[in-house]
């Protein structure tokens, strides 16, 4: 089950957002590993900004289209396709989501 509360994940990518403006990422020197050892450290603080972005612009499309469904619904016009919702719902279950 996938639980989906927007109001956590908008906070949580303001606060990503706001510890990431005006940082590029580059890693200091003293975390750097010694001569000749090999390094796996990753740092993606820059890109942050990135993904805040797209995930805010995925949402605001999300909440036309749920606006959208709601004013046919109240209006007795939403007729769902049976065929095309449980193939939406075994391709989520495939995905992982």
């Amino acid at each position: 089950m996938k639980i989906d509360d927007k109001d956590i994940l908008s906070s949580s990518l303001q606060n990503v957002a706001r510890s990431a403006a005006g940082k590029s990422p580059v890693r200091s020197a003293s975390s750097a590993a010694p001569s000749g050892a090999p390094s796996d450290a990753v740092d993606l603080s820059g890109y942050n900004r990135v993904f805040a972005d797209s995930l805010a612009a995925g949402e605001s499309a999300r909440s036309a289209r749920v606006d959208q469904l709601r004013q046919l619904y109240v209006k007795g016009q939403h007729t769902v396709d049976a065929q095309e919702l449980s193939r939406a719902i075994v391709d989520a279950h495939l995905s992982g989501g």
